[in-house]
């Protein structure tokens, strides 16, 4: 089984789901990211070497819903937080991954998930 990997011209490459934690290296922001049992793909906002943190919008509720990606632990979901912090605009995102570097948050032990990528779409440069 293989992932599909979009490159900056569009063209479509193929890699093998066991190379999942370097797709994962590759992403900068903008690139989108599509989950399994998902329909809706997720937009990279801001990353580091051990977290990506992408958001999707849900127009529906007027709002986003993000989640971050621990590439060490090869898992993803939302921030273990009581209230919740929110990651609408990209600096609530650099401070939820300033959080997280810190050791002063991590990823919801209870809602975390095992990381399942399907596609990834690399954003378009303008040049």
């Amino acid at each position: 089984m293989s992932v599909r990997v979009f490159d900056e011209k569009g063209n479509v490459q193929h890699v093998r789901l066991g190379r999942k934690v370097s797709l994962v290296l590759m992403v900068r922001p903008g690139d989108k990211i599509w989950f399994k049992g998902e329909a809706q793909c997720y937009t990279v906002r801001v990353r580091s070497d051990r977290y990506v943190i992408c958001t999707k919008s849900m127009n529906v509720h007027a709002t986003v819903v993000y989640t971050i990606i621990d590439i060490q632990e090869k898992e993803r979901g939302p921030e273990d937080t009581i209230f919740g912090y929110v990651a609408e605009t990209d600096m609530q995102c650099r401070e939820m991954l300033i959080r997280l570097e810190h050791g002063n948050s991590a990823i919801s032990r209870r809602n975390k998930i095992p990381l399942d990528i399907t596609d990834i779409r690399r954003k378009l440069d303008a040049r």
